[in-house]
């Protein structure tokens, strides 16, 4: 066996003709959308999140459709990969071979909660993609061109990232609490929340704080991401101050290490911070002598699961034996402590194929403890979160990420062709690489840059997108290329070394975060993770009667079909149709969305003085919606007679001629708001049928039909108004049938009932529905305090029981108190006055 440092196979090495171009395509094919995905929001409702109606928005990133799209990139990357790399000199096909069998195995678990669950089938879509993206960069990653550009367009995600938490907490962060301000009340009635709930008032704290978040859900999700780039920049700034790099270069690595730095404290986040301390410590072992390094090579293995370990035993401890008396950490241990608990029960209930990807949540309201204030979608522990809601599909993402991750990654197992021998340097980039190491980053610089800003739109600001956006990448482009000459002019073995420090930052953050099952970054880490974990092809051997070696291309080439196959049928049976069917609710919101204008520009209008120059142009805003849906024409001359009226300063006039546009423009905002919603209802209606798993289309037709009723009675048509509220009611049967385990989908059809008693449209047996529906999401979520005040209220007016009632307001009480963790959850002064009022009179009546 060679001891000496050898060089990974030269490009033209890898296969000449197509196989050479089918790498490279392979590469841009993986790439492109694992980086797309951080830059972009990600929501799995982006239509109807807010109400169209009121809110006159459309979304500005993608949804599950558009996810989708990216995951059938990723498995036509990977199985590009795949045969790019058929062939080879190989003893065994085992190196990719136990990958694919390994994924293949979660498949099951999928298709059994994806076929009837769209929430489920594009998240654990996500999950999948994700994974073949690692297995594609272990494919292509055993030869070091491609390597560095793997790393290097993940690492490089430093400036533009950087760059958007800068601006996100300088100057985004007040402009969006100034527009809040503003609008607070159009905002609240487009997501359905009383100004006094808890989840408006959780809204306003999380909103107040100025911490960078990215393009992420969360804060400490963005944080794993900031303290992986912080760790690898520090390192790689390490490894350059001892290189033969020009200075040059070298101020470039340590200014964007920190940056990176800067950027994790923007995120505030706790854990992020403290996971990136340890990094960075790992990251300083760069500066070890060689002698030294290879003594603590062999320990790293241990190392890396110690750190792991830790971060679960000071969970477990902080929450066992601390509890609430201990408040030093802000609760935060505490609540992952509630969550794993939850976890654990969870696991137990749904052993074998979990709760589904999108599963946990509801399961979560059911299994956690009674002190737990908080409601969450994962266990924030990355391997109880895959085997909670895969089941044993579970363990093959556990065994293929502790493969990779601790095997692999790890220096620990840095083979002899990786590591130089005592009389050889590394090895220098592969030259026949050269002219693709820039081409491949400007490529993909463009792509990204352009593709996020496209779909963004006007979320981004212009000046960011115009100046900040396109420099932030004109920085990552040169990011992509100094790492290669930092490689060539330092030590390849060191900038291996910078990852699988940065790995060992996001598997220890995930120990009490739930970073890798968001759909927005898995795939960047499972990328560094195939692409740090992949072996180097070994080049031919010293001896001189090398022993031969077997070429099974064969088998290579039929995973490639395999990952073919399912990359074909992801397309056709799972991408096709939901994107069909969510282009159909697309144009169902964007005729909602015309009201919307409507109803913003009136409500801007009234903001403001009258006879203004910003009032007439909000009116004229609203005019002209109008007549261009074909309303009432005469809007547009009274608008300009009030224009008229304005500028000459005849208040009389302006006051008689504003009289009559609003009288017209009410009439016609009347009759286009029932014209949109049959129109939405239709459309709807189609896009239900087309995707019956998807919940939202049959789920917003009530809300519409109930909308639409509301209107007929104030129209004195009641008639008409009973028909919309037997539909409504009709869907709403049919969304608990096919939902049966979510509280949410209760609590509206208790809604629909005391709607249509209100506007006495049904029968006195309403309210009675109303408590049994109510009844029934309280069983599903039995510590949910604003279920149990409803219940508690419904049954004291309604229910001709007044010792049910008086439990019910006890339990109020009681749930009040088990929330006393997070007291933004906790009932108002206001409320909790209401609640003693009802318990002390019930008191009375009982005794």
């Amino acid at each position: 066996m060679n001891t000496q440092g050898t060089m990974p196979e030269q490009p033209g090495q890898t296969g000449s003709g197509w196989k050479h171009w089918t790498g490279w395509l392979a590469c841009l094919l993986l790439v492109i959308p694992a980086l797309l995905r951080v830059c972009i929001l990600i929501s799995p409702d982006p239509y109807f999140d807010m109400d169209p109606r009121v809110s006159g928005a459309l979304p500005t990133g993608i949804g599950p459709a558009g996810s989708l799209a990216l995951d059938c990139l990723s498995l036509i990357g990977c199985t590009l990969a795949l045969l790019a790399s058929a062939g080879e000199h190989q003893r065994s096909p085992g190196w990719v071979f136990r990958p694919i069998i390994t994924v293949a195995l979660i498949i099951p678990a999928l298709i059994y909660h994806g076929r009837s669950d769209l929430g489920n089938l594009w998240i654990g879509s996500a999950w999948l993609a994700a994974a073949c993206t690692g297995i594609g960069a272990f494919t292509l990653a055993r030869h070091l061109h491609f390597r560095i550009i793997l790393i290097a367009a993940v690492m490089a995600l430093a400036a533009p990232l950087t760059t958007k938490a800068v601006y996100q907490v300088v100057v985004e962060h007040q402009i969006t609490v100034d527009d809040f301000a503003q609008t607070k009340d159009q905002f609240f009635r487009a997501r359905g929340w009383a100004e006094d709930s808890a989840q408006a008032r959780m809204y306003v704290r999380r909103l107040e704080q100025r911490e960078a978040s990215g393009w992420q859900p969360l804060s400490n999700v963005f944080g794993t991401i900031a303290a992986m780039l912080a760790t690898f920049w520090v390192a790689a700034a390490l490894t350059a101050a001892r290189s033969k790099l020009s200075s040059g270069w070298i101020g470039v690595i340590a200014l964007t290490a920190m940056a990176s730095l800067a950027m994790l404290a923007l995120t505030f986040s706790r854990g992020a911070i403290g996971a990136g301390v340890v990094g960075i410590a790992l990251a300083g072992m760069v500066l070890l002598p060689r002698r030294w390094r290879k003594r603590v090579r062999p320990w790293t293995f241990s190392l890396t699961i110690a750190l792991l370990v830790l971060a679960v035993v000071v969970t477990c401890l902080r929450g066992a034996l601390l509890g609430e008396s201990f408040t030093l950490d802000g609760y935060s241990l505490l609540f992952r402590w509630h969550y794993w608990q939850a976890g654990w029960r969870i696991l137990c209930e749904h052993a074998w194929f979990g709760t589904g990807p999108d599963g946990f949540k509801n399961a979560y309201l059911l299994f956690k403890p009674a002190l737990s204030p908080e409601e969450v979608a994962d266990p924030h522990q990355v391997f109880l979160s895959w085997l909670a809601t895969l089941g044993v599909g579970g363990v093959a993402l556990i065994g293929l990420s502790v493969w990779g991750f601790l095997r692999q990654a790890s220096p620990s197992w840095l083979g002899p062709t990786l590591e130089p021998g005592p009389d050889t340097d590394d090895p220098e980039y592969p030259p026949a690489a050269r002219w693709t190491g820039w081409v491949m980053p400007l490529c993909i610089c463009i792509t990204v840059m352009t593709a996020s800003a496209l779909i963004a739109g006007e979320a981004m600001y212009l000046d960011f997108m115009v100046v900040f956006w396109p420099l932030a990448w004109v920085v990552a482009f040169l990011l992509m290329l100094v790492l290669p000459m930092l490689g060539s002019a330092g030590s390849w073995t060191s900038l291996r070394w910078a990852s699988w420090a940065a790995l060992s930052v996001v598997f220890l953050h995930c120990q009490i975060e739930m970073t890798l099952s968001q759909v927005g970054v898995a795939s960047i880490i499972w990328l560094v993770l195939g692409a740090a974990s992949a072996e180097a092809v070994p080049a031919s051997p010293a001896s001189s009667h090398p022993k031969p070696v077997r070429r099974r291309p064969a088998v290579i080439y039929g995973l490639a079909a395999f990952m073919g196959v399912l990359s074909i049928s992801h397309a056709v049976l799972v991408w096709w149709p939901v994107r069909a069917e969510r282009a159909v609710v697309k144009r169902a919101a964007e005729a909602l969305a015309t009201v919307g204008q409507v109803q913003g520009a009136l409500a801007r209008a009234r903001q403001v003085g009258a006879a203004t120059d910003v009032q007439i142009q909000q009116l004229v805003t609203a005019a002209t919606i109008l007549k261009d849906n074909e309303c009432d024409p005469h809007i547009d001359g009274l608008m300009r007679q009030a224009q008229a009226a304005a500028n000459t300063r005849d208040g009389e006039r302006y006051a008689h001629v504003m009289s009559e546009a609003e009288d017209a423009i009410g009439r016609s905002m009347l009759q286009l708001d029932i014209a949109r919603i049959r129109d939405a209802v239709v459309l709807l209606d189609q896009a239900s049928q087309r995707l019956p798993s998807d919940p939202v289309p049959i789920r917003q037709m009530a809300k519409l039909w109930v909308t639409l009723a509301q209107i007929e009675v104030a129209a004195d048509d009641r008639e008409a108004a009973r028909e919309s509220f037997a539909v409504a009611l009709d869907l709403v049967e049919q969304d608990v049938k096919r939902w049966p385990d979510r509280p949410d989908v209760y609590s509206f059809a208790a809604t629909a009932y005391m709607r249509r008693f209100d506007l006495d449209l049904g029968s006195d047996s309403d309210p009675q529905r109303a408590i049994t529906a109510l009844e029934a999401a309280c069983a599903l979520d039995p510590y949910g305090l604003a279920l149990a005040r409803r219940y508690a209220e419904l049954l004291d007016e309604y229910g001709n029981d007044a010792p049910r009632a008086l439990a019910a307001y006890e339990r109020v009480v009681l749930l009040n108190d088990l929330v006393r963790l997070d007291p933004m959850k906790q009932l108002t002064p206001k409320q909790q006055a209401r609640v003693q009022e009802r318990i002390e009179a019930l008191k009375s009546s009982n005794g």
